[in-house]
Formats: C-alpha cells, structure tokens, sequence
C-alpha cells in the first residue's frame, strides 16, 4: 500500500487567515467609538493599542494553529484565547459595552480553533453578558443590534464546522476503505501468486523424486526448474507489496500452456490476445494462473483448449468439472474458492465479467467477456 508522506493542505489551512482578516472589518464599530472618546488621551491611546494587539493576536491564531474539529485544542490555541478574552479590557474604560463588540470574534475563534464545546461554552457567557448589558443600560433596544449579529454570527460558524467535521469523517472514511480495499487486492494477489507457484512446485518436486533413480539428468532439470519457480515467486511477491507488479498476458499463456503440458495435459491455443484492454489485460492474466492452478489440482484433465475471441476468453478442460472443486475445497459447496472469488472481484473491477459452466467435453469451462 502506498501512502504519500504530506498531504495537501486543505482548502481551510491556506486561506483560513484571509477569511478571519476580512472579518476583522466589523472592529469598526469599537474603533470608531475609542476614536471618538473626548476623555484621557492615555485611554484613548490604550483603548486603540488594545483593538490593534486583538486583531493582530487574532490573525495569529488562524495563521499558526489548527483547526479543532475532530479533537483536542492544544495548549497554545487556549492560551491564544485568553490573550483575545483580555486585550478588549482597556476600551471598557471608554464604554464598559465596548467588550460586547468583541464576542463574535471570541465565538468564531472558539468554533475553529476549540472545539464545540468551546464555542457553546463561548457563545452562552457572550449572550449572558450581552442580557446583563441590556439591562444594565436599561435599554434591551441599545443590544437588540448587536445581539441579532451575535447570534447569526453563531449559527453560522455553528453550521459551517459541523459541516467541516462531517466532510472531514467523510474523507477519513474514504481512507480507510480505500486502505481496506488495499489490503484485500494485495491478500488475492499474494494468494494468486504463491497458489500457482506452489502447485507447480509440488508436482515438480513429485516427478522429480520419481525421476531421481531412472533419470537423473532430468530430474536434476526439473529441480532447477523448482528454483527458477521459487525465485520468481518471491520477487512477485517482493513487487506485489511494492505495488510494482503488472503480470503479461503473453508471458502468463506461455508459462500456463509449458506448466500445463509439463504435468501430461495436451493443450491447444487457438486465437490470439489482441487488442485486449491494458486493465483487462492485467486481470486475465491472474485468470490464467488461477485456472491453470484449478486445473492441476483438482480437474484430473488430459485435455485444456484455450480459446481467444474479440472481446473473450475462454478456457475448458475434459476433467471431473466443478465438483471436483466442491469436494476438494474443505468440504464446501460452493464451487468458488477465495482464488476464483478474487477474480470475479478483479474483473469486476475492470467490468468484465466471469462464467463458469460445464464444457463440452465434461469438464470445467471458465469464460470472461469484456
């Protein structure tokens, strides 16, 4: 399975700064009341200082930290938050309802930057204050303004992170099955591959040990064969999880059609593989080792005809047909075993589909069309 090292960040992580500075637009309305106060010119000045160093604290918290949406905020984005909670302080000095202004600010950084609970948390103590300065001022109407923004201003971070946080589940799911599915193509490739070479491998060691005191010359070729087998083997295996692996169709009916007339079957070719779909073309020839690997262990067969049309291909063999397979398979019935039900799975993949019937001479016939 490959996995890149660095994600692209998310459309979130680059621009969330520019979306937060836009919104610092609305310190406006505290600015202009600071600028306006006709008392101490220090209050003034600390009132302004205290505006300039929020929006700047501000900026830094969307520039430097994480988002908090499927999490625990860090240390530093509540520490950040403190910093904002305290800075409007000085311009109470000019208005003590200056401080109301800045809760929407303090809503959507607690919605981003920690959590739901923060920003319910958030949200519920700047209402409360914004109810004790509406009766404090003996005036709800001097609020009513100020509250409406606050409240769109919570629906919509509200609104926006739950749907950040589904679209961030969605996407975690995506991973997973796409790791899962993964790890499925690798198991049937790996089983594909180390089912076929160990049949092989079985029935040449046999006729080997059959041959070692009649035939010593060739049984010592059929156990070189047995380690050109093996090598191979394990280097499909090596390029498998690797990823690597893309099987011949050409080499796969050669090695087929050699591997199956070394065991005593008779095997005509007719047709040729051309102008097969390069997807396709990966999947027959799993399907070729598959059935190749069927073949010599349960069909008990003399003849296999491999034919090629346009768009088909079909193999048939004058063997015990599936049953063989129903008997041999643990004793299921079901006539597909994990590699039969792997190559339906892979054509499928590539929608070509797969048949499986009695041929004409008794046996098994497996046809694919794409």
């Amino acid at each position: 399975m490959s996995e890149t090292s660095s994600a692209r960040p998310s459309f979130w992580a680059r621009h969330a700064w520019i979306i937060a500075a836009i919104w610092l637009f609305f310190l406006i309305f505290p600015l202009m009341t600071v600028w306006e106060f006709s008392g101490s010119p220090a209050i003034r000045i600390l009132g302004l200082a205290s505006i300039a160093a929020f929006a700047g604290v501000y900026l830094y918290g969307f520039i430097t930290l994480p988002d908090c949406l499927g999490g625990h905020a860090p240390k530093r984005a509540w520490t950040v938050f403190g910093i904002l909670c305290l800075l409007p302080l000085p311009t109470m000095l000019v208005d003590a309802a200056n401080y109301l202004s800045f809760t929407p600010f303090l809503i959507s950084f607690a919605a981003y930057l920690l959590g739901l609970r923060a920003l319910l948390v958030t949200a519920a103590l700047s209402f409360a204050g914004l109810v004790l300065a509406g009766w404090w001022l003996g005036s709800v109407d001097a609020v009513l303004s100020l509250g409406i923004a606050m409240a769109l201003v919570f629906i919509v971070n509200l609104m926006v992170t739950q749907m950040m946080r589904a679209g961030q589940s969605a996407e975690h799911m995506r991973v997973e099955l796409a790791r899962a599915e993964e790890r499925v193509k690798l198991s049937r490739d790996v089983h594909d591959l180390l089912g076929h070479s160990l049949t092989v491998v079985k029935l040449k060691s046999e006729l080997a040990e059959k041959l070692l005191d009649a035939e010593p010359a060739r049984a010592k070729k059929e156990l070189h064969e047995i380690g050109e087998i093996t090598a191979e083997a394990l280097a499909g295996v090596r390029a498998t999880v690797t990823g690597l692996r893309g099987a011949s169709l050409s080499q796969e009916l050669l090695n087929s059609q050699a591997t199956l007339e070394a065991a005593g079957h008779a095997v005509t070719v007719s047709g040729d593989p051309v102008d097969v779909p390069p997807a396709v073309s990966v999947q027959l020839g799993w399907v070729i080792r598959e059935v190749t690997t069927n073949i010599l262990r349960h069909a008990h067969a003399t003849e296999v005809l491999i034919s090629w049309d346009v768009d088909s291909l079909t193999i048939e063999d004058d063997g015990d047909g599936w049953g063989s397979i129903r008997k041999d398979v643990s004793g299921s019935d079901a006539v597909e075993g994990n590699g039969l039900r792997g190559i339906r799975e892979r054509l499928a993949a590539v929608d070509a589909r797969l048949v499986l019937s009695e041929s004409r001479f008794g046996g098994a016939l497996v046809e694919v069309a794409w």
